[in-house]
């Protein structure tokens, strides 16, 4: 069966259940809370309906959810980040707990390494390691200087698509986190090498079909 990689959403409830009703797997890339036009509970909502998909008795396809940065945020105050309200913590803590253990770093999927923000090639040249080392080694969470960090190249949950992401040969990734377009660029799923960004749902409601390590853009 072909899997549907689906990009940030951030409060869009209704996208994910479009997304689950669908006849595909489906892959959430994160990212579900936070939102400057959705309310604290629309987000809510759309964390919920991720992370109870796998567990339906009644779900005959595979659902995989991701975690983002923003869900990073309300997990590990560490790693806040803007965006944040006292609100979705409050009702996260009140209504959902425990939601974060069922979040995944990262899935192999169809031949594709997924993940939120993707492990660009000079972070791997940069440090050293191979993929495999760098993804077990768990620092995934540094923050480059593209976006305000102290590190020269963000990692699994902060890269940035546009000033820091660099594909890895033979290595085809599927990821978001970076969904403002510098001018002229695409509003829609964009693609680099081997590697897509998913992340356009707040402007083109476009997703990835995958298989096989091929892929297709979509709408539902």
């Amino acid at each position: 069966m072909k899997t549907l990689v689906v990009g940030d959403l951030h409060g869009r409830y209704e996208v994910a259940e479009k997304a689950l009703a669908s006849e595909y797997n489906v892959v959430f890339v994160g990212d579900y809370l936070d939102s400057y036009s959705r309310s604290s509970e629309e987000c809510l909502e759309t964390l919920r309906l991720v992370v109870d998909a796998p567990l339906d008795p009644s779900t005959t396809k595979s659902v995989i959810a991701l975690k983002g940065n923003h869900e990073l945020s309300y997990s590990d105050l560490t790693s806040r980040c803007s965006g944040y309200k006292t609100k979705t913590q409050e009702l996260l803590d009140s209504e959902f707990r425990g939601w974060d253990n069922w979040l995944l770093d990262y899935v192999w999927c169809e031949g594709f390494l997924i993940s939120h923000a993707g492990v660009s090639q000079l972070l791997l040249s940069g440090t050293g390691l191979g993929l495999e080392d760098y993804l077990h080694n768990k620092s995934l969470t540094e923050v480059g200087y593209a976006r305000g960090g102290r590190v020269p190249i963000g990692g699994l949950f902060w890269c940035d698509w546009f000033e820091e992401f660099e594909p890895i040969p033979d290595t085809p990734q599927i990821v978001g986190h970076s969904g403002y377009r510098p001018h002229g660029v695409s509003p829609g799923i964009l693609q680099k090498g081997n590697s897509y960004n998913v992340d356009c749902l707040d402007r083109v409601e476009e997703f990835l079909l995958i298989e096989d390590g091929k892929a297709e853009i979509i709408t539902l």
